[in-house]
C-alpha cells in the first residue's frame, strides 16, 4: 500500500508541487533582488544628492565672494562636486543594468535547477517513513565545473 501512495505522489502530486516550487523560487529571487537593489539605489542616490548639495554650496560661496582667487577656488570645487554627482547618476544606471542581468541569470539558474528536482531529491521515498532528505544543497546552485 505504501508503494502505491508514494507512486501516486510522485506521478500525480509531485509535478504540481514542482510548479509551485518554481513559482516560489522565482518570486523569492525577485523579492531578494528588489530589496537589495532598493538598498543600493537609495545609498547611491543619497551619495549623489550629497555631492549635488556640496556643489550648490560651493557655487553659492563662489557667487558671494568678492576675492577673485576665492571665487575661482569655489567655482572649481563646485564643478568637481557637480561632476561627482553626475558620476553617481551614471554609476546608478550602469549598476541597474548589471544588476538586472545578474538577477535574470540567477532567476534562470534557480528556475532550471528547480525544474530538474525529483521527489527523491527532497524525500526519502524508498522507506516506510516518507521523510525529508537532509541534503544541505538541494538545488546544487554552485557551479561545480568552475572548481
Amino acid at each position: 500500500m505504501w508503494k502505491v501512495i508514494v507512486k501516486f505522489f510522485i506521478e500525480k502530486i509531485w509535478p504540481e508541487v514542482l510548479k509551485l516550487l518554481v513559482k516560489y523560487g522565482r518570486e523569492l529571487a525577485e523579492l531578494i533582488f528588489s530589496k537589495a537593489f532598493g538598498f543600493i539605489k537609495n545609498w547611491l542616490s543619497n551619495l549623489g544628492k550629497e555631492k549635488a548639495k556640496q556643489a550648490e554650496e560651493a557655487y553659492s560661496k563662489a557667487e558671494s565672494s568678492s576675492d577673485p582667487d576665492e571665487k575661482k577656488k569655489y567655482a572649481q570645487e563646485a564643478e568637481f562636486y557637480k561632476k561627482e554627482a553626475e558620476s553617481y547618476a551614471r554609476k546608478m544606471e550602469d549598476l541597474e543594468r548589471q544588476f538586472n542581468e545578474f538577477k535574470q541569470s540567477v532567476q534562470k539558474d534557480v528556475e532550471n535547477k528547480t525544474k530538474d528536482l525529483k521527489a527523491e531529491d527532497l524525500f526519502k521515498t524508498n522507506k516506510e517513513d516518507f521523510s525529508f532528505n537532509s541534503s544541505n544543497n538541494i538545488l546544487r546552485l554552485e557551479d561545480s565545473s568552475k572548481k
